[in-house]
């Protein structure tokens, strides 16, 4: 199996209207896509109990390499504070 970067981002739509919410995910994957390029996989998958953004490196056992698992955790944090910063979700009231 190669090392590629796994992603797994849930993005939680609470709140939004059942419209909005394929919209959401679709821009979700975009940014995601421009981070990850070729360099790896990833999956956008709503969360209806939160209006967190939530993102996971899975299959981290399959990264043996010590700098490359060092590499992979600042793509993460790099891609989760990039979420952070650019992505939040307009909290509504219901």
């Amino acid at each position: 199996m190669s090392n590629e970067l796994l992603i797994v981002v849930y993005v939680g739509v609470r709140g939004l209207r059942e419209a909005d919410v394929s919209g959401m995910l679709m821009r979700a994957a975009e940014a995601v896509q421009d981070f990850v390029g070729s360099s790896g996989k990833f999956c956008v998958v709503p969360s209806f109990n939160t209006r967190e953004i939530k993102i996971e490196c899975i299959n981290p056992t399959f990264i043996s390499d010590k700098e490359l698992r060092k590499e992979t955790k600042k793509k993460v944090d790099r891609l989760m504070a990039e979420f952070e910063k650019n992505h939040k979700i307009n909290e509504k009231r219901i």
